[in-house]
């Protein structure tokens, strides 16, 4: 999501006449979009500042703009840290960002939203079009400089959801993005037919917790009927969606992910612990055994899913049997992916303020353990799939090298490949954005190695 952001905002300063640099150095406006929901993502964030403060010195009328997560849960309070920030905005009001910018020029003032409203917000695409008429002209004009990111070209990401509502103990999200609100499903459409219109392949819908998309908008809507009316967009070849709480998991997505075409085969549904005491420490909200029947229930429904999750180790409390516990139980499941961490304390939630914290020693131990044993699972699932052909969307070329491709699977899998057909093709170039039948040669620990098949 906070890709997703910085890629709007990055559309937003092209409508009032910036463009994008390479180099902080060059740049007029500097947005460092930040996150909260570990202890790391944030220190990078403050050594960044600090770097950026030299180039305040050297250059003091360019904006330093810091916004998203950290921006929120830590304040005004880190002005005292870096005075030379000029924008502090939250992720809720990103919109406001050109504002904020004016602003603070006009003022030499340093600006600051961070402002939760528990309201609907319009999708990007919506404000955009607002923002469209008042700035007829910014093509003439001389473009100002901006330092930011953009999405990939033929699949992006569309956020139709912030904030989420369950509050569980060890996480900051909801105090940082608010409670969960959905946009309208119109305005959802909208804006992925714009994007198909721009030559979009695949879109993956964002939320901190999407599987709960509509359940604030009363009876009416779903994710399920999100989905049936994403599935017929004409041009739109595939749909993804994440992240999701198990709990939301419901037979009406099951039925809508079997039955509709566009709808691929992978469901990212974060277990967080594998042991019944820690997730009810938690507030999961769902026991091990609830869990393993909803992976059940979805791999008979859903014919070839993946199953992904996110897995937490040494919440404060956890005890080596349990831990062992846990990893029966990751043994059991099988996931075909897992995002794997340490316990990192956040402040403000309850379980930074629970007793028996685990020493970081014996929390980064238990996760090299359960890393190598997600490893060894992932490898056996990605090596049953050698030989056979699967249907591969090509984002671009392999970042360790660039004369092979890269995209995924219906089931998010990452696939690179090369062979004798793919030198035959009118450049590799000319595949990116299309679909390609590959041949699976071998299976890695990160995805599947292949050749473009004859």
């Amino acid at each position: 999501m906070n890709e997703a952001d910085s890629g709007m905002v990055c559309r937003i300063l092209d409508v009032i006449g910036y463009r994008k640099v390479e180099r902080p150095e060059e740049a007029d406006v500097v947005f460092l979009n930040t996150c909260s929901v570990r202890e790391k993502p944030e220190e990078k964030a403050i050594s960044r500042l600090g770097a950026l403060r030299k180039l305040k010195e050297r250059r003091p009328d360019t904006i330093i703009a810091v916004a998203g997560c950290m921006a929120q849960r830590v304040g005004e309070t880190l002005l005292k840290r870096a005075p030379h920030v000029d924008i502090l905005v939250g992720p809720r009001r990103l919109h406001r960002l050109p504002m904020l910018i004016e602003a603070a020029r006009a003022t030499g003032q340093t600006q600051v939203d961070l402002t939760l409203k528990d309201e609907p917000l319009p999708t990007w695409s919506h404000f955009l079009d607002a923002m469209a008429g008042s700035a007829e002209g910014a093509s003439e004009r001389a473009r100002p400089r901006v330092e930011s990111a953009r999405a990939s070209a033929c699949t992006v990401y569309v956020n139709v959801m912030q904030g989420c509502s369950y509050f569980c103990t060890f996480c900051i999200v909801p105090f940082v993005r608010g409670t969960a609100r959905s946009h309208p499903p119109q305005q959802i459409t909208d804006e992925v037919k714009r994007l198909v219109q721009q030559g979009v392949k695949e879109v993956t819908l964002l939320g901190q917790n999407i599987l709960a998309y509509g359940k604030d908008m009363g009876a009416r809507w779903r994710l399920a009927d999100l989905l049936e009316m994403l599935n017929e967009i004409e041009g739109l070849e595939r749909i993804r969606f994440t992240t999701g709480h198990p709990r939301d998991a419901d037979e009406s997505l099951l039925q809508a992910m079997a039955s509709l075409p566009k709808v691929c085969e992978h469901l990212h549904a974060p277990i967080q612990a594998g042991h019944d005491r820690l997730l009810r420490d938690m507030k999961r909200l769902y026991t091990v055994g609830q869990y393993l029947e909803m992976v059940n229930k979805a791999r008979a429904t859903v014919k070839g899913i993946s199953i992904s999750s996110d897995i937490i180790v040494g919440f404060p409390g956890e005890t080596e049997e349990e831990f062992e516990e846990s990893l029966r139980t990751y043994e059991t499941i099988r996931f075909d992916q897992a995002f794997m961490f340490a316990y990192s304390p956040r402040p403000g939630t309850r379980a930074a303020a629970m007793d028996g914290h685990v020493p970081l020693e014996v929390r980064r131990r238990r996760l090299h353990a359960l890393i190598a044993l997600q490893n060894g699972i992932a490898q056996e699932l990605n090596r049953a799939r050698e030989g056979r052909r699967f249907e591969v969307l090509v984002e671009g070329p392999s970042e360790k090298d660039a004369k092979k491709l890269c995209g995924r699977t219906r089931d998010h899998r990452l696939v690179v490949f090369g062979g004798p057909a793919l030198s035959k093709a009118e450049g590799p170039g000319s595949l990116v954005g299309q679909m390609a039948d590959v041949e699976i040669t071998a299976g890695r620990t990160w995805g599947l190695e292949g050749r473009l098949a004859a």
